[in-house]
């Protein structure tokens, strides 16, 4: 905490939006989790701050989001090495697979397992979501829409809890490009998509017999 100057605070509005607006001109979103909650608050109110965003532009999602897909694979890579171990025979489990670095990230993989349709698999509640309206996706954006089935894969779904029980015991890696878990409102009421909760582990570990090691890996 900075220590009080009488002499600066004197000037100053108490208030501290106040003492902003003639300075601050408004915030700038780098993430498409953060742009979602942004957005959601201004249907609800006016936004005190003028917000300005990249996340879904072109530069945010198919230059650094390539290079942030490359990234985490390579660092996967790494600690498999140091325990004598590669990617190439791994079964892959890619949480948030219909999202924009979910799908790079399963393009990348395609071409390093040995067998993708058989060892590769897709999660995303987008796999439920309707066509998006026409116009509503930029030209570019177009290859990750939401009802665009993936390519390469042995299947996908919209919850882990639907995936066969001898698919989920056989992962030994699971990627997530999502965050928590995300309720949805519909007309009959709330529904609560989960992602991989701790008894999801406990199962793994008590009723898996394929795989000896499970690799958690957090694309944040």
């Amino acid at each position: 905490m900075l220590p009080e100057d009488e002499g600066t605070d004197s000037v100053l509005p108490a208030d501290f939006a106040a003492a902003l607006e003639s300075v601050f001109i408004g915030s700038v979103e780098l993430t498409r989790n953060g742009y979602d909650m942004s957005a959601a608050i201004a249907e609800r109110r006016e936004m005190n701050t003028t917000l300005f965003s990249i996340a879904a532009s072109y530069e945010k999602v198919m230059l650094e989001g390539d290079s942030i897909v490359l990234a985490c694979i390579d660092a996967l890579s790494q600690v498999l090495y140091s325990t004598g171990c590669s990617l190439r025979g791994r079964n892959v489990l890619v949480m948030g697979a219909r999202g924009n670095l979910g799908r790079l990230s399963i393009d990348h993989l395609s071409n390093l397992l040995e067998s993708s349709k058989e060892q590769l698999w897709g999660c995303d509640l987008k796999v439920d979501w309707p066509k998006p309206e026409p116009g509503s996706i930029p030209q570019w954006a177009e290859w990750s829409t939401s009802d665009k089935p993936l390519e390469n894969v042995g299947g996908e779904t919209s919850a882990y809890g639907k995936l066969p029980k001898e698919v989920r015991y056989g992962f030994d890696v699971i990627l997530g490009w999502t965050g928590g878990p995300k309720t949805v409102e519909t007309k009959t009421g709330s529904v609560t998509y989960q992602t991989i909760t701790g008894q999801d582990i406990a199962d793994w570990l008590t009723e898996g017999r394929e795989k000896a090691s499970l690799y958690l890996v957090s694309g944040s």
